[in-house]
């Protein structure tokens, strides 16, 4: 396979092309699967953390994982819709 040391080249390689995209499709879910597991932990200990050092209030486990989503993705989840214009501003 001589100076071959990418996987996408080696499945294109050794498979052709139909390997290559079941192979693209693989690490697009995987990486997927890996984000929304680490919304998931994070969220979880967001929660227990929250709710230890505010005595009395339990957070719910929805509150969290939108903290966390809000903070790694910068706030824009959903920022467009929440003013109502979708997106989109008129000029005047």
């Amino acid at each position: 396979m001589g100076g071959l040391y990418e996987f996408e080249k080696v499945t294109r390689k050794s498979l052709g092309a139909p390997g290559h995209y079941a192979l693209s499709f693989a690490l697009i879910f995987n990486g997927i699967g890996s984000c929304i597991t680490y919304l998931i932990i994070s969220g979880d200990i967001v929660t227990a953390i929250s709710t230890e050092f505010i005595s009395g209030v339990a957070i719910d486990r929805r509150i969290g994982f939108s903290s966390v989503s809000k903070v790694f993705t910068g706030g824009s989840i959903n920022s467009s819709h929440s003013n109502g214009d979708n997106g989109t501003k008129r000029r005047h």
